[in-house]
């Protein structure tokens, strides 16, 4: 037996002891993410040798968007298994030296509502038995309820993805929606579930847990899930239908995500008129309020979306998307400064880790095994970083300059606050863009460094007045008795007095440099400012330091007071984090530009930078990435381009290269660039990928095609198809009438 064998087309790995992907299993079960790791399946197989000691072992592999609704299901999986054994694979042998044989197959799928596992055993030949694990690994009885659970769980695991990135080992893939009743059956499920979806979680960032919807049905990881599903495929009538009609009647503020729809659609109007509904009926909810910062902004409504925002200031400050929102805005109304000030407001969630697959991947327990105490590292933020950089690790061979390892770890969040930087950036600039935010922020350097400041100051000033103290005291009871002032002395009193009118003409000076350039000017961070008029007594004796040991300021305390002071605001680290990620894209930009161009500015031919360049095909597919984060179009261009041609130059099939190509085309809506990549990514995927991995390739040419019809309409695609070969048009007409089924939008343009 290998690490790694073939069951009918499903590829296992060998487990290092028996049931040793269960036992991780289970003891990682308290700390899943939300929606929970795909499903596992593990095998027990037994060698019967003619003679000598039989010997057992397990193997595993995960599965996504399989039917596991009930246990028939399910057992179904596990029969097509066990009839697999009967076939000659790698893994069976017969001959005189004996046999290898299934003897039990074990399916576990995670419940994200109730969460346990749903365990199925089948026993060879034998018996199938259900049960429930529970994270405390006590079993529990099966219910129906269980049973939906289990498959609205499966199918939100399928629409996200999970297992992709990162990816678990031997994943077997199936395509869940193929069967149109499959999609009606899990609608179907969650609105009978629906009084439990807020036990999903949530994937916003709110400040606190209190924070989250009303009913915390609308914010949960099941709506954002659903509607996702929809508007990846551009059916936005059936996100309306669905949230709109059937589950805001439990919840009303479901139907945001109708109105998201809405706006996705380009009716604004529609989607402001419902948002302005459930305001009504709900005027804390603090999603509608995100959305219609959306709605206005979309509109161009810039001052309007800022006057909502100061009347609903109080509901929106602790939801970070809409404060992200509202920071798109202002920047986009030329409002740097408010823009910063506004995104530094928002709070962004730590990553989930997944416990799991850490465990299942030795290979990586160098880089992953170490453990971090949450409470050290709350303070400085490392714990999401560090976070971040566990989702996933960077491909070895890669150029360090291109800075893809940030920009992939991204969540939801960060890419919005994200974009609001690239906004202001495209506007003013990097040097101003730190100017910006050098007038809005102290760093949590400077806080330091001026604490110390203070400190020193502080020493010096109490050593003068105990000094001042004592000469006068010596005055009172030796006044006929005055020392004589030595020449020495005296040149030293000349001195300091001719210091005063310097350092004052200093103040002033800074004073009018204050009046100048206003109270958010670098020279507020100055710590003679901390003083007893500027500060309420109780901050003062806070910020006064005392040669007498004693336990000093927390560091919320200085920073709540030097604010004060500075009129400026801590940077939050994750801000911080993420300017430097803009900084290192710039710089990776700088060195691509460096190459794009010469020195009087002319572009470089791309055959040229073809035959000149050092890097390979993926390494010119990550800068076209880049440059797509920056909004550079022309440089994505050129850059899909040479990724293409380097890997045409090695007679390679660059299936990741026309993904991008057919991702970025679709988004810019020009139907006959986009199809002809279509096509291209269509012949990749029958050339280079196996029949049991083409599911997923093949579900995101669907959503391609989807989303271009949304974009151009049916007739014109259809048109555009119909000049193409043969070949390509009988591939991609059968996507055109699965659009009409499943009413893409403008399917009947």
């Amino acid at each position: 037996m290998t690490k790694m064998d073939t069951l009918a087309h499903t590829i296992e790995v060998s487990e290092p002891s028996v049931n040793f992907a269960a036992e991780m299993r289970q003891e990682a079960m308290g700390k899943f993410p939300p929606l929970g790791p795909p499903d596992i399946v593990s095998v027990k197989k037994e060698h019967s040798p003619s003679y000598g000691k039989t010997v057992e072992q397990t193997y595993y592999h995960c599965v996504r968007g399989y039917d596991v609704s009930s246990e028939e299901a399910v057992s179904a999986y596990i029969a097509s298994l066990v009839s697999a054994g009967f076939r000659m694979g790698s893994w069976y042998q017969q001959s005189s030296g004996g046999r290898w044989q299934i003897q039990k197959v074990w399916y576990r799928s995670y419940c994200m509502l109730n969460k346990l596992d749903i365990v199925v055993t089948a026993d060879i030949p034998g018996s199938v038995a259900v049960c429930g694990l529970n994270a405390d690994g006590n079993e529990v009885e099966v219910t129906q309820d269980m049973w939906k659970d289990s498959f609205l769980s499966a199918a939100c695991r399928h629409i996200r993805r999970v297992g992709d990135a990162p990816i678990y080992p031997c994943m077997k893939v199936y395509d869940l929606f193929a069967d149109s009743a499959l999609e009606e059956q899990m609608l179907t499920y969650a609105l009978d579930l629906q009084d439990k979806w807020h036990l999903a979680g949530t994937n916003r960032a709110y400040k606190h847990e209190g924070d989250r919807s009303e009913g915390g049905c609308a914010d949960s990881h099941i709506a954002t899930t659903i509607y996702d599903h929809f508007a990846s495929q551009a059916r936005f009538q059936q996100a309306v239908d669905f949230f709109k009609d059937r589950a805001s009647k439990r919840d009303p503020e479901c139907a945001v995500h109708a109105a998201r729809a809405y706006i996705a659609q380009g009716n604004l109007e529609a989607a402001v008129e419902l948002l302005e509904d459930v305001l009504k009926q709900l005027p804390n909810s603090k999603l509608a309020s995100c959305v219609m910062l959306e709605a206005l902004s979309s509109r161009g409504e810039f001052e309007g979306a800022e006057r909502f925002y100061e009347s609903h200031k109080e509901t929106v400050v602790s939801d970070s998307l809409a404060v992200i929102n509202v920071a798109q805005a202002m920047a986009k109304a030329g409002k740097f400064e408010t823009a910063l000030t506004t995104l530094n407001l928002a709070e962004m969630p730590t990553p989930p880790l997944d416990p799991l697959l850490r465990e299942l991947i030795p290979a990586k327990s160098s880089k992953t095994t170490h453990e971090y105490s949450k409470e050290k590292l709350a303070d400085f933020d490392a714990a999401r970083i560090i976070g971040l950089r566990l989702k996933e690790e960077r491909r070895p061979g890669l150029d360090k300059n291109l800075n893809e390892l940030p920009a992939k770890m991204m969540t939801e969040t960060d890419r919005a606050a994200y974009d609001v930087l690239v906004t202001i950036l495209e506007a003013i600039g990097w040097e101003s863009v730190l100017e910006v935010r050098s007038k809005c922020f102290i760093m949590r350097d400077d806080v330091e460094k001026r604490w110390k400041q203070i400190e020193d100051q502080a020493r010096e000033a109490e050593a003068g007045d105990a000094g001042d103290a004592d000469a006068d005291a010596d005055g009172g009871a030796e006044e006929d008795h005055q020392p004589t002032v030595t020449e020495e002395e005296q040149n030293g009193h000349d001195e300091s007095a001719g210091d005063t009118p310097e350092a004052g003409s200093s103040m002033k000076d800074a004073e009018a440099e204050k009046g100048k350039r206003g109270t958010s000017g670098e020279e507020d961070l100055r710590p003679v400012a901390l003083t007893s008029e500027s500060l309420a007594e109780e901050e003062y004796n806070e910020l006064s330091i005392s040669s007498s040991p004693g336990p000093q300021p927390s560091t919320a305390n200085k920073v709540s007071s030097i604010e004060k002071v500075t009129n400026k605001r801590l940077c939050q680290l994750w801000l911080d984090y993420l300017v430097m990620t803009i900084f290192e894209d710039l710089r990776c930009k700088r060195e691509m530009m460096a190459e794009l161009r010469d020195k009087e500015a002319e572009s470089v031919p791309l055959d040229t930078i073809v035959k000149e360049t050092i890097l390979t095909g993926v390494d010119w597919l990550r800068r076209a990435q880049l440059s797509r984060r920056l909004r550079m179009r022309n440089e994505t261009i050129s850059c899909l381009e040479i990724s293409r041609q380097l890997y045409e130059k090695k007679s390679k099939l660059g299936l990741a290269a026309h993904m991008e190509w057919m991702d970025f085309y679709v988004s810019e809506g020009e139907v006959q660039s986009s199809l002809q990549q279509i096509a291209s990514v269509v012949d990749d995927i029958y050339t280079l990928l196996p029949r049991t991995r083409r599911i997923e390739s093949v579900n995101q040419v669907r959503t391609a095609v989807f989303r271009l019809v949304s974009k151009a309409g049916l007739r014109n695609v259809r048109a555009a198809v119909d000049d193409m070969d043969e070949k390509s048009s009988s591939r991609i007409n059968p996507v055109l009438l699965d659009a009409v089924k499943w009413h893409v939008y403008r399917y009947d343009d």
